[in-house]
């Protein structure tokens, strides 16, 4: 993704001198790297959650099944 951003802020500084559209495509890139830093904090929460829960689970069936038997 860091290329695709890359690339458009080249284009922006390219095609269109003016110190408005140079700002205008820095603070776009700033925008998506928002968004995918978001994206990424919140995948990384779920991956832990999910772990912290399947041991739940686990746990709670090792002691389930230690009553049961």
């Amino acid at each position: 993704m860091p290329n695709m951003l890359n690339t458009a802020a080249g284009s922006a500084i390219l095609y269109n001198t003016e110190p408005f559209a140079i700002t205008s495509a820095a603070k776009n890139i700033d925008f998506f790297e928002d968004i995918f830093t978001s994206a990424s904090l919140l995948l990384t929460d779920l991956r832990k959650s999910s772990f912290a829960l399947s041991r739940r689970s686990l746990a709670s069936s090792t002691i389930f099944n230690q009553y049961i038997i």
